[in-house]
């Protein structure tokens, strides 16, 4: 349980779904990858996946790749314990609980005015319920195999063609299947969704193939160095329990596994009485218990198969575990025994956590990343089902492992000597606030009633909770840190390079430490703007233009007290030049680094005691920033943001930590095959055009910058005519507006020139090969693409949305007919100027060859055949389900309308996109199709060892 996860985005696909690949996730999303959209909304789904806020979430690395590091900060890492956090007066909850005659348990939540129903289920079943099968890995291969059968059967198809969609993941208690749909659509979801859970139509030929695909995703994460020393932790920390075993198992053990003994696991396991499920929307309890009673009379109660878990004997003494790795980078895991979820100790030890390893005022963050020891470190908590771990972990230089491993016990211990009342009340206030942002979605509420029922019995168990993190003492903390924090507890586990390794690194320039300096957690944002009901008022977006002509866009929302303040302005990677690339991402963190009157610790600080969160973002067309704070501080923080835009200080200190980051981020993305592909695939494209700069830069562009050119950039680009501000959430519109033209009344206008328009006629086809020491071939087959404005939007949605659904051809013959691929679909990135698409594919290397005729003979079929009337009707009501899903969030509402605003197509532009998808034909996907994959401008980028 990584307090780092490695995610793979898949932007503009049509959907949003997580695949899990092992430990890693690859995440489909609808959003574009453009000016942070993808972003906020892979934190979004990414925060549902885990059942945690995402407040605690935090992009690392990555923020322009498809490739990123996503931080989990602080609290239970992976345990799902969702609205661990109140705010002051959150609104009640109508729960009902119901136990059905054969034994299932069924929850429900009524939410007047939401649009969309999920449904959560868990089965209490995981990697350590195995028993003889344990370590193979047998659970998370059922979970992927519950979605297979006949396209009447399979759930994917009954709940994507009714506009929603399906996930599922596996832990080490349980096992967790969740599906989102239009309210209109949820009670034809029911039984499906009992039917694919509890009867599976899964064939030996699906065992087999998705075997394969699971083994093949063990070998990827085998090479990856945070794996590997996430691994060996668990794996030295427990010597009996099942909590050392990896969620995925072992690859010898997973082969020996048979179709009949994974038949006869799931009969044992699945039992009615050994799942929950709870329901979130805009239904009553009593209709929804009528239906699922209905829907589940035929499976029977029988008991379930609960084998003994072993009781991990306690450590006595210092353990280590150190590996040799093919990597330029050291990491580094502290792992101290603790309790359960259930324990007493459990509030106190996040609190723990926080204070010692979360974010910029943190501890280790001030001992480490500032001094620039270290790359990244941060701390969690992890408190299942079990007694788990209290872990640290960070990444730095070979050549500072041992400093930085004695900082790190040296922080370990003065906590232990006791922490202050600031710090205290800080954590305190973040940790209220974050239930709020944890209520916002249908999805949020139900995995928390479902979570928090299976650990605890109680369904509101973190109200419970919280009112334990609000009685919170200083000495409870000193207490547990004394307690658990013992080297005798410790078990310490490295994975780095070898002296081969390290001697033969290519990197003229050593690797810097620093983490991106994102204040406090990753922007969250509010609950239902769109909702309807009876009597109920829809909220809408008003314009309001200030004197000086900027675009105010305000959204009141009374759902909930909190509020979502953004700032968006034309920028990014489209005005980047080659000499200083990756001058946005550096001046967009620098913007909440310090301003003449405030450094950044204070900002920090501010934001921490409203209990918020400040995030800045840089992305192919704009940047900007976005402040989520409880209602009530809404006038200060308009006010923090004014003071940031208008009075930026740009601090050197700050710039060089900084570039130092970024020049680490270009060491990484180096030894990622995808990422390198991806730099490959643009250059060859856009060429010297912007959109062809490698992402973040280069070592020499990154060290040009210093604060003249930051200064200059900003000053040019900060003005009333390059600028839009969105105010959503519990608000009231006019003193909003009073109180924006005051803060921000002094700019005026300027003039940014954009650079030459991308030329496709320059683009001749090719093939460019390099290679990897990674075990996986990386496959992209790329073709100039559209821009934001082009007419041609719908069409490429719904195409997105066909090749990348489970039930698409291009699926279908790369996983389902063939198994050559662990991971495939259709990207694209869309610009103020055209940007791109392009197929990308990860397999074995001896696979490449067919995974390219196979995908050229999709984009063959396109062109000659359009798609059947029923198919388009079928994507096109997953296209448009998606994008109500996608919109729940104030957050996401807010960034769509001010960027579409930003960009001139007008804040309602989204309205219009929906009207316009209902109305493409199967005929304009196939002229589509035929405009844009031309086989004389098709770039294809091949990575492999």
């Amino acid at each position: 349980m990584e307090k780092t996860i490695e995610v793979q985005v898949i932007p503009r696909s049509g959907r949003n779904e997580i695949k899990k690949v092992g430990e890693k996730l690859k995440v489909y999303l609808i959003a574009p990858a453009e000016d942070g959209r993808a972003n906020q909304a892979l934190i979004k789904i990414l925060a549902e996946y885990l059942g945690i806020k995402k407040s605690m979430l935090i992009i690392k690395k990555g923020l322009r790749s498809r490739q990123k590091i996503i931080k989990i900060i602080a609290l239970l890492t992976l345990v799902l314990r969702a609205s661990l956090s109140f705010a002051a007066n959150p609104p009640p909850r109508q729960v009902s609980e119901f136990h059905l005659a054969n034994g299932f348990t069924l929850l429900c939540e009524e939410i007047s005015g939401s649009q969309l129903v999920n449904f959560s289920l868990l089965v209490k079943t995981g990697a350590t319920t195995e028993g003889n099968l344990i370590g193979s890995g047998v659970t998370h291969l059922l979970e992927h195999l519950i979605f297979k059968g006949n396209e009447t059967e399979r759930l994917t198809a009954a709940v994507e063609n009714n506009g929603g969609y399906t996930n599922a993941y596996t832990t080490y208690d349980y096992t967790f299947f969740t599906a989102t749909v239009p309210a209109e659509k949820w009670a034809e979801i029911v039984p499906a969704l009992l039917n694919s859970i509890f009867q599976p139509a899964f064939t030996p030929d699906d065992f087999q193939k998705e075997r394969e695909v699971v083994l093949r995703e063990i070998s990827r994460n085998e090479d990856q160095p945070g794996y590997q020393a996430s691994r060996n932790l668990w794996d030295a920390a427990f010597l009996i329990h099942p909590y050392r075993f990896p969620i995925s198992g072992y690859p010898a053990v997973l082969s020996a596994v048979t179709y009949q003994e994974i038949k006869a696991y799931h009969r044992a396991s699945y039992a009615p009485g050994n799942a929950i499920l709870s329901i979130a929307g805009p239904i009553p309890a009593e209709k929804i218990k009528k239906i699922c009673s209905e829907a589940s009379a035929k499976y029977t109660a029988r008991p379930a198969y609960l084998p003994l878990i072993p009781t991990e004997p306690a450590q006595v003494s210092y353990r280590e575990r150190r590996t040799e790795f093919p990597t330029r980078l050291t990491y580094l895991y502290f792992g101290y025994h603790i309790n359960s979820l259930a324990d007493k100790d459990s509030p106190a030890l996040d609190v723990l956590a926080d204070i010692l390893g979360d974010g910029k005022t943190s501890r280790l963050y001030r001992a480490l990343i500032e001094k620039k020891l270290a790359y990244s470190v941060d701390s969690s908590a992890y408190t299942p089902k079990y007694p788990g771990l209290f872990i640290v972990s960070a990444v730095c230089l070979p050549e500072k492992t041992e400093q930085v491993k004695d900082v790190i016990r040296e922080e370990i211990k003065k906590i232990g000597s006791g922490i202050s009342r600031k710090e205290l009340t800080e954590v305190q206030k973040g940790l209220r606030s974050s239930l709020l942002f944890g209520l916002e979605t249908v999805e949020g509420r139900a995995s928390d009633l479902v979570v928090n029922y299976f650990l605890t019995g109680n369904p509101l168990y973190s109200q419970a909770y919280l009112t334990e993190i609000s009685r919170t003492k200083e000495a409870d903390v000193t207490m547990v840190a004394q307690k658990y924090l013992r080297d005798e507890n410790l078990t310490f586990a490295m994975v780095g390079p070898s002296a081969a390794t390290e001697t033969s690194s290519p990197s003229p320039t050593p690797l810097p430490t620093g983490e991106r300096n994102k204040i406090s957690k990753q922007s969250p944002s509010t609950l239902r703007g769109e909702g309807k009901g009876e009597g109920k008022i829809i909220p809408t977006i008003q314009l309001k233009t200030l004197p000086n002509g900027i675009p105010l866009l305000i959204k009141e929302e009374r759902g909930l007290p909190i509020v979502s303040l953004s700032v968006f302005l034309q920028g990014g990677l489209l005005f980047e030049e080659k000499d200083t690339a990756g001058l946005f991402p550096v001046l967009a963190e620098l913007l909440v680094s310090g301003t003449k009157r405030k450094n950044s610790q204070q900002i920090a600080g501010i934001v921490n005691s409203w209990g918020g969160s400040l995030a800045p973002y840089s992305g192919n067309n704009s940047f900007g920033l976005t402040l989520s704070i409880p209602s009530e501080s809404w006038k200060d923080g308009l006010k923090l943001l004014a003071e940031i835009l208008q009075e930026p200080a740009f601090p050197e200190k700050e710039l060089d930590r900084l570039k130092n980051e970024a020049l680490g981020g270009i060491i990484s993305r180096e030894e990622d095959s995808m990422a390198k592909a991806d730099e490959i695939l643009r250059q060859s494209i856009f060429g010297n055009h912007p959109y062809g700069l490698p992402e973040g830069g280069t070592r020499e562009s990154i060290q040009r910058i210093d604060q003249s050119i930051v200064r200059k950039t900003f000053r040019k680009f900060l003005a009333s005519n390059n600028l839009v501000i969105t105010a959503f959430g519990d608000i009231n519109k006019e003193k909003v507006g009073a109180e924006a033209n005051r803060l921000f009344a002094k700019l005026g206008p300027t003039e940014i020139n954009s650079p030459s328009l991308v030329s496709a006629e320059t683009i001749k086809a090719l093939t460019k090969r390099e290679t990897t020491k990674k075990k996986e071939a990386a496959l992209l087959i790329g073709f100039p693409g559209i821009s934001v404005a082009a007419e041609e939007r719908p069409q490429l949605n719904l195409l997105a949305g066909l090749l990348n659904s489970q039930e698409g051809i291009l699926f279908q013959k790369l996983r389902e007919t063939e198994p050559l691929v662990y991971s495939s679909g259709l990207g694209y990135f869309l610009g103020l100027e055209p940007g791109m698409l392009y197929f990308y594919a990860q397999c074995q290397p001896e696979k490449v060859t067919r995974v390219q005729k196979v995908i050229e003979e999709v984009m063959a079929q396109l062109k000659k055949e359009a798609v059947s009337p029923k198919e388009l009707e079928k994507v096109r009501a997953r296209v448009l389900g998606e994008e109500k899903i996608s919109r729940q969030t104030l957050s996401s509402q807010a960034q769509e309308a001010g960027l579409s605003q930003l960009y001139g197509l007008g804040y309602d532009f989204n309205s219009t996109l929906e009207e316009r998808t209902k109305k493409v034909k199967p005929v304009d996907l196939q002229m589509f199709a035929q405009k844009y994959f031309s086989p004389e401008k098709q770039v294809v980028v091949i990575i492999s060892p």
